[in-house]
């Protein structure tokens, strides 16, 4: 009991003598007067734990409940529960205002110093970070519940740690984190993992904190920016770069030719209107290299789909999804990485982000609504299979994406820019073989290749720069003939 009295009595002073003395940072908010008394901030614990850095290892929420009574919140909170039993000195409640503790806790995020620059730089709108356009794609900053949840005010809920683990694998993190389990509960369309640097995702954070929505336009502009109604047809016509792929209609180009030939050699043998015979012969022999070229091109064409771009029973835009939104390819094409074939997603998935966002800003809700006509009917949604090879040939996804790394662009071309799929590749036996005699294998970091030895002895040795497809049997013919 007397121990107790000497360190409040001792208490007691020092607060009075700090607040007479005046010796406060010209800046620091009127109640760190009473904070100062037992804390500091990088200066070292003192009665109480030393606050430097506090509000990045709490969130703001904790600190409101802490600061507000200790006490109370100790019973329910295990991390608070641990400073009082580390100090042993129970701290007072503090009735402060919500501009109070506002000041308070900016004053300790920044470690003591409030210049005037900083505020003035807080003012400015924060430029949005590349890596925020993927976070886009499902989240908005105050414009309400998207795919995911609206990350208004996040970053004063969850401290920055949770919100680096939650980014980094919400998947994993949800396992061990009762709130991170909550929002997967309540979303239900699990968010995947980004591999990110601390210094992107504080980027996204600072984004997030400090974003500025821009101003509402002027009720006379309003009118010339509403959204139009929604299309009876839509353009699926795809970028210049993705039309005229492929041999292209020469019918026509054959029977010019065909009738050029008929027309010479009828005048030469019959009619002998052309007194010259060398403009038969020319025109004869012309028309025969027309017919040959378009012969050849056809042949080679034959079993062959490139430039094959059909109509599928639903308007869907690989431009928007996988380009706009940057949604990744294995999210709908799941089994890449481990089947002979990339997959077609089901309703279900299309159902995960479609069942918030219901309405498209091309389709308006026409599109959209034969997913859940195709949910309610049981009935999965027929789409055309655009690439295909024949029957004779073996060819697995999981093969070139998970062991050669071969990116989705390599043989199915820049599908982020398409509207619609088209076949851009051959597909033909010459295709692949130039690939494969050329294709440098990554053996670096890919346990696939670790049996492979003696290449990996050569390429230390600096007797080989790099292994091909043709090197480990890429070229035989049982490699896709079996």
């Amino acid at each position: 009991m007397k121990k107790r009295f000497v360190l409040v009595s001792s208490l007691l002073v020092l607060s009075i003598s700090l607040l007479l003395s005046g010796n406060l940072p010209a800046q620091a908010p009127a109640v760190w007067s009473a904070c100062s008394a037992c804390h500091t901030i990088g200066g070292g614990k003192k009665v109480g734990p030393d606050l430097k850095g506090v509000t990045q290892k709490r969130s703001e929420d904790w600190l409101r409940h802490f600061i507000r009574n200790s006490q109370e919140f100790m019973k329910a909170d295990a991390d608070a529960k641990a400073i009082f039993d580390e100090f042993k000195i129970p701290m007072p409640p503090h009735d402060l205002s919500d501009a109070q503790m506002k000041d308070l806790l900016a004053y300790l995020k920044n470690d003591g110093k409030m210049p005037a620059e900083e505020k003035a730089a807080a003012a400015k709108p924060v430029e949005a970070p590349a890596e925020w356009s993927a976070c886009a794609a499902c989240h908005t900053i105050g414009g309400g519940k998207k795919v995911g949840p609206d990350l208004k005010g996040v970053t004063k809920k969850r401290s920055k740690e949770w919100l680096h683990n939650f980014i980094r694998n919400s998947q994993e993190f949800i396992k061990t984190d009762a709130d991170a389990k909550a929002i997967f509960d309540e979303f239900k369309i699990p968010m995947p993992a980004h591999d990110l640097t601390d210094a992107q995702i504080d980027g996204i954070l600072n984004y997030i904190e400090n974003y500025k929505a821009a101003p509402a336009a002027a009720p006379e502009q309003a009118a010339t920016t509403t959204e139009a109604p929604a299309q009876t047809s839509f353009n699926m016509d795809n970028p210049e770069e993705f039309q005229h792929i492929g041999p292209g209609n020469n019918t026509w180009k054959f029977i010019i030719a065909v009738i050029v030939l008929l027309v010479f050699l009828f005048d030469l043998f019959i009619t002998k209107i052309i007194k010259w015979n060398w403009v038969h012969i020319v025109a004869i022999f012309t028309a025969l290299w027309f017919m040959y070229e378009i012969g050849y091109a056809e042949a080679a064409a034959l079993g062959r789909q490139q430039g094959y771009s059909p109509d599928q029973p639903i308007w869907f835009s690989h431009q928007v999804h996988a380009g706009q939104n940057q949604i990744d390819c294995l999210y709908c094409h799941s089994t890449a990485t481990e089947s002979r074939h990339a997959g077609i997603p089901s309703v279900n998935v299309c159902l995960n982000c479609h069942n918030v966002v219901k309405k498209g800003k091309r389709t308006g809700t026409k599109e959209i609504a034969k997913i859940f006509e195709a949910e309610k009917s049981g009935k999965p949604i027929e789409w055309i299979k655009v690439h295909n090879l024949p029957d004779h040939v073996y060819f697995s996804h999981a093969q070139h994406v998970n062991a050669g790394k071969v990116a989705c662009q390599e043989c199915h071309g820049a599908v982020e820019k398409m509207n619609r799929i088209v076949q851009v590749a051959p597909l033909s036996m010459g295709w692949c073989l130039d690939c494969h005699r050329t294709k440098g294998v990554q053996f670096k970091d890919n346990d696939y290749y670790k049996s492979f030895k003696k290449y990996h002895d050569e390429i230390k040795a600096g007797k080989r720069s790099k292994v091909t497809v043709e090197d480990i049997g890429g070229t035989d013919c049982s490699a896709c003939h079996y």
